[in-house]
């Protein structure tokens, strides 16, 4: 809100920011605008965590499914051959 504010008013000069208790110098308010909500970093955060797990499930499931589409070739190439 601040950052589109200031950029409609150019009076506005930004001399410290404070996110968190910290205290920033007035350049880094782009930066700090910038950063993700706190539902968009937990949302990411859970993303990064849930990764390797479905990634090993896709893993542990591939030799299942390459057999059933193996079968399946098969049996279409025997159908259609009218055996």
């Amino acid at each position: 809100m601040v950052k589109d504010f200031a950029k409609t008013n150019d009076k506005l000069i930004a001399t410290l920011v404070s996110i968190g208790g910290q205290v920033l110098p007035g350049k880094d308010l782009e930066r700090v605008a910038s950063l993700p909500t706190r539902d968009q970093a937990l949302s990411q955060l859970l993303g990064l965590l849930k990764a390797p797990i479905e990634k090993l499930v896709r893993t542990l499931a591939e030799p299942q499914a390459k057999l059933v589409r193996t079968l399946a070739a098969v049996r279409d190439q025997k159908q259609a051959a009218g055996v």
